[in-house]
């Protein structure tokens, strides 16, 4: 194999990293308890629920290292990154792939991204409607205008339709 056994590996490596955190030692300079805090194992019945479970916790990072991990990569909508196969470590994306390192934590996955290039290009949005589709939107864009108390927003939805005549 071209690189040893992950499993044996993480292992040495993280009893490693456990030694050096008692110590207070390691690039992070976390203690135990935090190293330790930071780490889940969820034990699931098959795979679908483990796929709900990754969308519901909307986890920063997701590893993805089971048999016909593409497939199972694609159903995971809620993630800062997702890491398919066991070559795809989560350093990659991190510091060399792509993604980078600014994922969202704590969740939010469910509603961010992470932070990307697109975030500094300036966008413009186009809107285009016809009569047909502004008058199928208008009870609608009235309803939460007057929701957020902009009356006039209201009324410049209502005004085309009493200057157009049918």
């Amino acid at each position: 194999s071209e690189i040893p056994n992950v499993r044996e590996e993480s292992s040495r490596k993280d009893a490693k990293t456990q030694r050096k955190a008692q110590r207070g030692e390691g690039a992070e300079g976390v203690g135990r308890e935090k190293l330790l805090s930071s780490i889940i194992i969820v034990i699931t019945k098959n795979q679908a629920e483990a796929i709900e479970f990754a969308n519901d916790f909307a986890s920063e990072h997701v590893e993805v290292m089971v048999k016909r991990a593409s497939s199972v990569a694609r159903r995971i909508r809620n993630a800062g990154a997702v890491f398919v196969g066991r070559y795809s470590p989560v350093p990659i994306g991190d510091f060399y792939a792509g993604p980078n390192h600014v994922l969202p934590t704590g969740g939010a996955a469910k509603f961010l991204s992470g932070l990307s290039v697109v975030d500094f290009m300036k966008r413009v949005s186009v809107v285009s409607y016809t009569k047909k589709s502004l008058r199928s939107a208008l009870p609608a864009v009235v309803k939460m205008a007057e929701v957020e108390g902009l009356e006039g927003h209201a009324e410049a939805v209502r005004i085309r339709f009493r200057q157009i005549a049918d």
